[in-house]
């Protein structure tokens, strides 16, 4: 019996040691791959330095400085000239509001409001508003804002 446990032990930290080298093999191999990766990344960092050095250079930001003065240098007879070349043929022309009449304003809600009395016992009402009541129509609105009824 004793030999039997000596033999399941035996083969229980076999099986152990195979799973704790797989894993660490496993780990080798994730560490490499970041590793490789890592190199990747460091020799993009490294070319778009470069890049940014040559697009940096002074006497390219020079040249271009001096192309977009050039280009941006507007006096007031240029900008005239950009605006009489795209004149328009037919300008509106602005139109006066229509004076409203006294029948065209509207009041849309009306306040009830009690007088002030003598101070009473009982607590103060609030004061009621009632929308007012309007039998005209759309059609007579925009008559009326056209100029009247004709």
């Amino acid at each position: 019996m004793p030999t039997l446990l000596v033999g399941l032990g035996v083969v229980v930290t076999g099986v152990m040691l195979f799973v704790v080298s797989q894993k660490v093999q496993q780990t080798e191999r994730d560490i490499s791959a970041q590793k490789q990766q890592l190199s990747l990344e460091k020799e993009s960092l490294r070319v778009l330095q470069a890049e940014w050095a040559y697009l940096n250079r002074p006497d390219r930001l020079e040249n271009l400085s001096e192309a977009a003065d050039f280009e941006m240098s507007f006096s007031t007879e240029r900008i005239g000239q950009a605006i009489d070349s795209y004149a328009i043929e037919h300008a509106p022309v602005p139109v006066r509001k229509p004076a409203l009449s006294a029948n065209m304003q509207a009041k849309i809600y009306q306040a009830n409001i009690a007088p002030a009395a003598a101070p009473a016992a009982s607590p103060e009402k609030a004061p009621q508003i009632a929308p007012v009541q309007n039998d005209k129509g759309f059609d007579d609105l925009i008559t009326n804002l056209e100029g009247g009824s004709q």
